[in-house]
């Protein structure tokens, strides 16, 4: 709730969980790390700042390997992993259909989550599935998380990147928004 003269204590199950992740990502794991507070007023962020990894992750520069199954043309894929990094979840706004209101849950607020933040070398949809699938499955074999996303224990952010065909350059970020349909650069994973 971040009360006057509160500190915050690091949760040693979470670094074995982010070392098991880092390692099972091919990562390179970092001797040092350190947290950084990340100042931003949201309604679902109660005492206005969050715990974070920033400049110096647990672990960074990884890959997953993936096969894209026949039915979608097959083939071996590489995706490059950015960072793997700890830190404090938010609250959850729950919008109505109709926008009158919205509700805050902050039930997980403060709860360690995992983030991987992955390269974007998705090129469709499917591609960006069947990423989400296997990191799935890698969370749940290395026990990290039940990896269940109706649950709120896995949960993706897509930021779409639109460029011209043949240039090279990222043009600007055009979507985000948390469904499967593109560039995924964001995977939440709750600790179990």
């Amino acid at each position: 709730m971040g009360l006057p003269g509160a500190l915050p204590v690091l949760n040693s199950k979470v670094i074995e969980f982010a070392v098991k992740l880092g390692l099972a990502l091919n990562c390179n794991l970092a001797f040092n790390s350190k947290f950084d507070r990340k100042q931003y007023f949201y309604p679902d962020l109660p005492k206005g700042y969050q715990i974070s990894q920033f400049d110096v992750p647990i672990a960074a520069s990884g890959f997953l390997d993936v096969d894209i199954p026949l039915e979608f043309g097959g083939g071996h894929k590489r995706f490059g992993i950015t960072r793997v990094h700890m830190e404090e979840d938010a609250g959850k706004l729950m919008h109505t259909e109709n926008g009158n209101f919205s509700q805050v849950d902050l039930n997980r607020a403060g709860v360690p989550l995992l983030e991987i933040v992955s390269e974007p070398d998705m090129r469709n949809g499917i591609e960006a599935s069947e990423y989400a699938a296997e990191l799935q499955r890698l969370v749940r074999y290395l026990g990290v998380s039940n990896g269940n996303m109706q649950e709120g224990s896995l949960r993706c952010d897509v930021n779409v990147l639109v460029r011209p065909i043949g240039q090279s350059k990222f043009g600007t970020k055009v979507l985000a928004m948390k469904t499967l349909l593109g560039s995924l650069v964001g995977l939440a994973v709750k600790i179990a």
